[in-house]
């Protein structure tokens, strides 16, 4: 089985977030995580450059150049620059680049972030369709992270059906509910109807209760998997935020939910993710 990691985060320069520098660890170095993910048994991983970086944008491309059956990029622009095109152009042509990628907790955190798509109002209104028929025109998937936007995500995909969009982390922000549940599972198996949909299945171990093979977690993946299908569940793990070793991360897919059969697996854990975003590896 060839697994990929649908989300992780590379950077070479400190200051990273404290749920993101777990024992001290201040940056995450691509030479890292080859050697974790070899140990692992994990083969690619796709890069998500965090923003607290300001030059992990370069450090992606250096990965993916140096790296290219490892490593690519879901990189991300802000549009608030004068020329949000030539931003557009200049960040999809850098090496490694298969999809961009945008945070979208709450308007404070749009407002408060650099990675921000353009002001406030945006998932409401359609000041940034530009941007969403420029994907589609260039068949470039995107990804959003937080659970603010997944109430808009039907409307801008109704605008634009052939734009593949993907929700991240099973569309929370680690709001579990004191059952086990996520809170926002409802919203996001409504959207499943919605066939350019996808959802990565990442970081699973860190909205579970208890310890591996954090199984309070199984019911929702597999009540994803009855209604989206394996070819649109993404298996990742945000690496980094987790306390866990990244070979528990595949093990708890692969050897510890019976009802994923072999050709689900398969998918899952790395083809349907590269068919996804078109990654030739």
């Amino acid at each position: 089985m060839h697994i990929v990691d649908a989300q992780i985060h590379l950077w070479g320069e400190s200051g990273a977030p404290a749920h993101h520098a777990l024992g001290g660890r201040n940056i995450f170095r691509y030479s890292d995580a080859v050697a974790a993910m070899d140990a692992a048994g994990v083969h690619a991983a796709i890069n998500c450059p965090p923003i607290w970086d300001a030059s992990a944008h370069a450090y992606a491309e250096e990965a993916a150049s140096l790296h290219p059956d490892r490593f690519a990029t879901l990189d991300w622009f802000d549009v608030n620059v004068a020329d949000p095109l030539a931003a557009l152009n200049e960040t999809l042509a850098r090496r490694g680049v298969i999809g961009l990628r945008f945070l979208t907790e709450s308007p404070a955190a749009i407002a408060a972030s650099q990675n921000v798509l353009a002001n406030l109002t945006w998932p409401q209104d359609t000041s940034v369709d530009w941007l969403w028929e420029e994907l589609v025109a260039r068949n470039v998937p995107v990804t959003f992270y937080g659970s603010a936007l997944l109430p808009q995500i039907a409307a801008i995909s109704a605008r634009h059906p052939s734009l593949r969009i993907t929700i991240d982390h099973f569309g929370t922000i680690g709001s579990t509910a004191p059952d086990g549940k996520l809170m926002q599972m409802s919203d996001l198996l409504e959207l499943s109807r919605l066939p350019n949909i996808a959802v990565k299945l990442s970081a699973a171990p860190a909205y579970a209760i208890g310890g591996y093979p954090y199984v309070s977690i199984h019911p929702m993946v597999r009540s994803l998997y009855d209604h989206y299908g394996p070819s649109r569940l993404f298996w990742g793990t945000d690496i980094t935020r987790l306390h866990v070793p990244w070979r528990d991360c595949v093990t708890m897919f692969t050897e510890q939910m019976p009802f994923l059969t072999s050709n689900d697996l398969t998918l899952i854990m790395g083809k349907a993710v590269c068919q996804w975003y078109g990654w030739a590896r």
